[in-house]
C-alpha cells in the first residue's frame, strides 16, 4: 500500500494530500518509506512558505523518528515545531516532545512542557485526546497512577455540547 501510494503521480502529490499519506504511513509503521515523502514535502513547503504545513510535516517526522528511537531527530523537530506553531499544531508539536523526553528519563522537562499546554476545556475532541494521553504517560512514567487517568474536571453547566462525548472517547482510549 505504501509503494503504491508513494508511485502516484504526480509526486509528491499537493500539500494538501501529502499530510494524509505521512500521516497514513506513520500509523502504518513503514518509517522507511516516511522519509523520503517527508524530505521532499519539507522542501516543497519551504519554497513555498507554507508554514503549518512545515510544522504539520515536521511533527509527524517527529512522532515516526521517536517511534524508532531516534531521539535527537525527533526532539530538534518537537521543539522547532512547538517554537513556531499555534493552535492545535502547537498541542501536537508538545504532545510529541512529552513523548521524547519522557523517553530520556526527563520528566522535569516534560512536566514543564505539559504545565505550558493551555486550558483543554474549550479545544476539541482530537486535541483533548492527544494532551490526555500525554499527560497519561507522564503521569504514568512518574509513577502517579491516580493522575494518569483522570480527566480535567468540569462542572457540568460550563460544558460544551458534544463535551460529554469527547470527554467519554478520551477515556474509551
Amino acid at each position: 500500500m505504501a509503494e503504491r501510494a508513494l508511485a502516484c503521480e504526480p509526486y509528491p502529490p499537493p500539500l494538501d494530500i501529502s499530510m494524509l499519506l505521512l500521516y497514513t504511513l506513520t500509523v502504518v509503521e513503514c518509517y522507511e518509506e516516511l522519509q523520503q515523502p517527508c524530505e521532499d514535502l519539507l522542501l516543497i513547503a519551504r519554497r513555498r512558505g507554507a508554514m503549518q504545513e512545515t510544522i504539520g510535516i515536521l511533527v509527524l517526522r517527529a512522532s515516526a523518528s521517536c517511534d524508532v528511537g531516534a531521539l535527537a531527530d525527533a526532539e530538534a523537530d518537537a521543539r522547532w515545531a512547538l517554537e513556531r506553531a499555534d493552535g492545535a499544531r502547537w498541542i501536537q508539536a508538545a504532545v510529541e516532545l512529552i513523548r521524547v523526553l519522557i523517553e530520556r528519563d526527563e520528566l522535569k522537562l516534560a512536566e514543564d512542557v505539559l504545565e505550558q499546554c493551555p486550558d483543554q476545556h474549550d479545544t476539541n475532541a482530537t486535541e483533548m485526546v492527544r494532551f490526555l494521553s500525554a499527560r497519561g504517560r507522564l503521569r504514568g512514567a512518574q509513577g502517579r497512577l491516580q493522575g494518569a487517568r483522570g480527566l480535567p474536571r468540569v462542572r457540568q453547566s460550563e460544558q460544551a455540547p458534544g463535551r460529554r462525548d469527547a470527554e467519554r472517547r478520551a477515556v474509551a482510549c
